[in-house]
């Protein structure tokens, strides 16, 4: 399945940045990886109630990828795929799913022990790897908070790391 924006955000569904995202590029479906999320019908509908009222939202475990591809089949040009880590996105990956445009990583919070990638994205030592691991496989690798600002691409700062 190729759909048109992976995208790694700690935060998933958020006012003003998924709103832009989601009006630049004109999707119709949003497809978030989540164990928790999905396993917890409480903070599933928080999300349903944070999604644009146009907009399908898909909750799912990493072990309901095939299930997730049923669904969207014929739809994967106007879907995205969030994750709140690149660990969960390489197992994504992993299942089959590919992107047009390439996967995107948003904002992630600073935590203890994380490694500034850049003003908005801390990433643990492991998510890094998982991010040389994703890169290896020719997948373009950008960050980026909003369409149209500023891109960092994960070749031109991979050596840092």
């Amino acid at each position: 399945m190729k759909v048109k924006l992976l995208r790694t955000d700690d935060r998933l569904i958020h006012g003003q940045v998924m709103v832009r995202w989601i009006s630049y590029l004109k999707l119709k479906n949003i497809l978030i990886f989540d164990d928790t999320i999905a396993k917890n019908p409480v903070m599933a509908s928080i999300f349903k109630l944070a999604c644009p009222k146009d907009v399908n939202l898909i909750i799912k475990t990493l072990d309901e990828i095939e299930d997730a591809k049923t669904i969207l089949k014929g739809l994967e040009d106007k879907t995205i795929i969030l994750t709140k880590s690149p660990i969960i996105m390489e197992q994504v990956l992993k299942g089959g799913v590919s992107s047009e445009l390439g996967y995107n990583i948003g904002p992630i919070s600073s935590k203890a022990g994380a490694k500034k990638v850049t003003p908005f994205c801390h990433l643990m030592d492991d998510e890094i790897e998982a991010l040389k691991r994703i890169s290896k496989t020719g997948i373009k690798i950008f960050f980026q908070q909003v369409p149209n600002s500023e891109i960092l691409y994960w070749d031109q700062i991979e050596n840092k790391f």
